[in-house]
């Protein structure tokens, strides 16, 4: 990104005339992405992007925005501001609520990029196109009679943040996907199989270890397509789950994370109590953890929040109570939580909301189970062995065991969520059964109290997630999850 020293002093001191207190917030985005689709090329795409997003704040704390895409010109860029001071003064005069807490954060200056070991923007579209080919052709050839799409996405943000305050922070994150979407279709059922594998720039297409790993991910699933045509369906019903490392994510961060954010005082939230934070609820057991934190080389990275407040790692719930939310400066003290500097935006156009980056889920370690294998490769016999080997039957007689996530839905007020599997196993001492997807639906903290025990390490799942409108990328850390039998959690 350019210098814009000079463009933010300008527009600061135009608006100290005008008694207003200003945040500037320019970013250079750019996104590339290419799909193929059965055994050829199907799209490429690129998309760049700069602007200006301005909140102008009165005295009072009465706020505007105005934004424009531009990070240049000085006179669209004070005709930008002004809109937002005529905003903002007509906020104050029509007494809509007012922000005050911008004047209690403290200035900062730091600068924090995330680089890509390979710039995906550097590399010429006839050494993408070959590269994707080349895996796309892999799988393919495998599976020649159903529907194969691969998409490989990059995405680089820069930022420059400047308040009234003199605070200057700029941060770029780096975003990589390589996506696989197969879909068997036979006479009278559909079934689809997805896998991803992630990180930052260019190298990812070029890690031939990662690409072969994530094709034999995808082949364990693809494998019980034509088996999944005669397998029985069961009935709904209150049983042991044991979640993979993908529907245990989609859980926290859908049905708990979104519960877990400072902004639905505004709204509700079973983690609220008179639309004041409930800290200290127990919501699990005294083992189970959950935090918000992505480091430098995590997807979802975001070391300062949109307003120029440094993000917190955030420990949503410690040893089984809830201890903080994921805050902005905005609602942190209406809802009697800390401030975490959670806010983020998609572009320089949104409005910032407290959003996640990498939530994760873990238990202590004596209520986390070794494995020597990567769980999501699906050997179910693997898997069947490592629970009859840790006694976990004599407990729990039948366990149902969900693979993946293929969609599904919550209700952030009411705490009510419904995730769909992309397989499910029904396990037992003796037994291990194929049976058709399931959904997994209940009540998000019944759910949560009975959470049992961990497998394996954390495994890192990418996400892309969609509040306000607003696209960001995410992701989740989560083990395999095992879930006692509770009367508001079912499956079927």
């Amino acid at each position: 990104m350019i210098k814009l020293e000079k463009q933010a002093k300008k527009l600061i001191e135009e608006a100290k005339r005008e008694n207003i207190y200003l945040v500037i917030r320019f970013q250079d985005f750019k996104n590339r992405s290419l799909n193929a689709k059965n055994g050829k090329i199907d799209n490429a795409n690129l998309h760049e992007a700069t602007g200006t997003g301005m909140h102008a704040y009165t005295d009072s704390g009465h706020t505007g925005f105005a934004s424009v895409d531009t990070i240049k010109d000085e006179k669209r860029l004070i005709n930008c501001l002004h809109c937002a001071i005529t905003s903002a003064k007509a906020a104050q005069i029509s007494d809509f609520e007012k922000i005050p807490e911008i004047y209690e954060l403290t200035p900062i200056k730091h600068t924090i990029l995330q680089k890509p070991q390979v710039d995906p923007f550097l590399v010429t579209n006839k050494k993408m196109t070959a590269d994707l080919l080349e895996f796309h052709s892999r799988i393919y050839k495998k599976y020649p009679n159903y529907a194969l799409s691969n998409t490989a996405a990059f995405s680089s943000s820069a930022w420059r943040i400047f308040r009234s305050d003199g605070t200057d922070i700029s941060y770029k994150t780096a975003t990589s996907i390589l996506i696989s979407t197969v879909v068997s279709s036979e006479k009278d059922s559909e079934n689809e199989f997805y896998e991803p594998s992630f990180g930052l720039g260019y190298e990812l297409m070029l890690d031939s270890e990662e690409k072969s790993n994530h094709i034999k991910r995808l082949i364990n699933k693809v494998k019980y397509a034509n088996d999944l045509r005669n397998c029985r369906q069961i009935a709904g019903s209150h049983r042991a789950l044991l979640l993979d490392s993908s529907i245990a994510g989609v859980f926290v961060h859908e049905a708990f994370g979104h519960t877990a954010e400072s902004d639905n005082i505004y709204l509700d939230s079973p983690l609220f109590k008179d639309k004041r934070f409930n800290k200290g609820a127990i919501v699990a057991k005294p083992f189970v953890h959950i935090i918000d934190s992505a480091g430098r080389n995590d997807r979802g990275f975001t070391p300062f929040s949109s307003y120029g407040v440094k993000r917190n790692e955030i420990e949503i719930v410690k040893s089984g109570k809830l201890n903080s939310l994921i805050s902005d400066f905005i609602t942190a003290k209406k809802a009697g939580a800390v401030l975490e500097g959670a806010s983020v935006c998609e572009t320089y156009e949104d409005i910032p909301v407290p959003r996640m980056s990498c939530t994760q889920i873990l238990l202590d370690k004596e209520r986390t189970i070794p494995l020597n294998f990567d769980h999501r490769e699906v050997d179910i016999h693997k898997i069947h062995k490592i629970l009859k080997g840790a006694n976990i039957f004599q407990e729990f007689p039948e366990i149902i065991y969900l693979v993946g996530s293929s969609g599904g839905n919550v209700d952030t007020q009411k705490g009510n969520f419904q995730f769909a599997s992309t397989l499910a196993f029904r396990l037992t001492e003796k037994d291990v059964e194929l049976i058709k997807p399931v959904s997994f639906s209940g009540i998000t903290l019944e759910a949560l109290h009975s959470v049992e025990r961990a497998f394996g390490k954390q495994i890192a799942i990418p996400g892309l997630c969609g509040k306000a409108g607003q696209y960001i990328p995410e992701s989740t850390k989560a083990p395999m999850i095992l879930l006692s039998p509770n009367k508001f959690v079912t499956i079927g």
